[in-house]
């Protein structure tokens, strides 16, 4: 009886933030991952692949259906460039319902989309920005991740930018919402880092943060991120520009 409820729980958890806004403000969180991020900082392959994670703004047309609202939304969430001339990988629900989208790199520069699709099914999304010469990080689309493997994962949660924390891969799970296995990731994991790039010891990018898990235990509540591996959407990210 108790694992059923605390299933319920978790997928209750799980759709809700998906579908409204795929982050569950449900505790206010420790800002220690802060200093964490500051440490991981100095490490030299991370201060390469901060470059090429940015941060994506976008405006909307707030409502939906045959008579939506003419109000105006924002939102923003994280992605990473994997080409020069600008092709950023991020989740479907950050670009939902755009109007609108600007990227911002870490050196200050901010580039208008010239356009952008997106897989629904895997929440997975590409924008392409039409320019050149921009910092990029290689995407691995032949493997999956495995259990037990270190990561680093950047992103901007909370309204922060360029914020590393590290993990492992802890296991793969199914879900009612995505067609394909997605993985856990134990690390700190906070709403804005919808589109952040998982990166393994090689340096390359193995999958993408679209959300979080909650489970109960015996210490406590336990947090990890959900992501999709790359290699699952090989075909669609590798459609030329």
């Amino acid at each position: 009886m108790i694992k059923r409820i605390l299933a319920l729980v978790v997928l209750l958890v799980f759709a809700g933030f998906v579908a409204v806004t795929s982050w569950p403000a449900l505790f206010l969180p420790s800002l220690d991952f802060v200093f964490d991020s500051a440490k991981f900082s100095a490490d030299p392959d991370v201060m390469r692949f901060r470059q090429a994670v940015v941060k994506i703004d976008v405006v909307f047309q707030d409502g939906q259906g045959p008579a939506p609202s003419l109000s105006v939304g924002r939102k923003s969430g994280t992605g990473f460039n994997i080409h020069p001339a600008g092709k950023i990988i991020t989740n479907h629900h950050v670009i939902y319902g755009a109007t609108g989208i600007t990227v911002s790199f870490p050196d200050g520069l901010s580039y208008p989309a010239k356009s952008w699709r997106s897989k629904p099914e895997l929440d997975l999304a590409v924008v392409e920005l039409g320019t050149a010469s921009l910092p990029a990080i290689r995407p691995d689309l032949d493997r999956k991740p495995l259990p037990g493997e270190p990561v680093t994962v950047i992103g901007s949660p909370l309204g922060l930018e360029s914020i590393v924390t590290r993990g492992t891969v802890a296991s793969y799970i199914r879900l009612d919402s995505i067609p394909v296995p997605v993985f856990e990731v134990d690390a700190t994991i906070h709403q804005g880092n919808s589109g952040s790039p998982v990166i393994d010891r090689d340096g390359q990018v193995v999958g993408v943060i679209f959300g979080s898990i909650r489970y109960e235990t015996d210490e406590g509540i336990e947090t990890r991120g959900l992501a999709l591996s790359l290699d699952e959407a090989a075909d669609f990210i590798n459609q030329p520009l």
